[in-house]
């Protein structure tokens, strides 16, 4: 009966963490459904269709974070102790039959049951810590989900902030193109020195070099 009664389901744990980051953060975590676990959530497919926001994004994470999932998973066993530290101790059952050498004499049953005083008296016990370990697994589950929002707007303004580095850094590289393309030809019909030049091209590689810079920072942002 232990194991039937310890995969028993975790909805009520769920709804109280969906409770609790609602509350805290006005964000709905998703509700748990079968599927494969390397199939990306149709859900997540409307969303990454459109432009990402941080709300978007947040709803992203939430729906296909495997290490949140890993979280909400420890509820169940969190749950299952809690049944098992409630369980009464296994009882054991004596039986025994005595015959008389006097064959008038019927056999004469004995029956018995015994309990373990020690694990019954621990029962309580064992139940509160197990109820304190449900409880903390819950909060764990809750402050993961609202740390992983925290993360996931993070790095939304990361990448927001890369992409607008990026697209300045690509504007001055093509002023800097258009300014050193200006020099050559002023400088083949002799009306710009060799050190100007030469400076209109150093400009142009160091913009060269910081757009790059810039590129890079943006796919590592994404």
């Amino acid at each position: 009966g232990g194991t039937a009664c310890a995969s028993q389901s975790t909805s009520a744990e769920r709804s109280s963490v969906r409770t609790l980051v609602r509350e805290r953060a006005g964000l709905e975590l998703a509700t748990e459904r079968a599927r494969d676990p390397e199939a990306i959530d149709p859900d997540v497919r409307k969303l990454l269709a459109a432009p990402l926001t941080a709300d978007s994004a947040v709803r992203i994470a939430l729906l296909n974070n495997r290490g949140l999932r890993a979280d909400l998973l420890e509820l169940g066993v969190a749950r299952g102790a809690l049944v098992q530290a409630s369980l009464f101790p296994n009882l054991d059952f004596d039986a025994h039959v005595l015959f008389s050498e006097d064959s008038d004499h019927e056999p004469h049953w004995e029956f018995g049951v015994g309990v373990d005083i020690t694990q019954l008296i621990l029962r309580g016990s064992r139940e509160g810590v197990a109820e304190a370990g449900l409880e903390a697994a819950r909060l764990r589950a809750a402050g993961a989900t609202l740390d992983l929002a925290y993360r996931v707007r993070l790095a939304l303004y990361d990448v927001q902030a890369a992409a607008q580095h990026q697209h300045l850094m690509a504007t001055a590289l093509q002023a800097f193109a258009a300014g050193f393309d200006a020099a050559r030809a002023l400088h083949e019909v002799g009306n710009l020195s060799a050190l100007d030049l030469a400076i209109e091209e150093a400009a142009y590689q160091d913009a060269r070099v910081s757009a790059a810079e810039a590129e890079a920072e943006l796919l590592d942002a994404r």
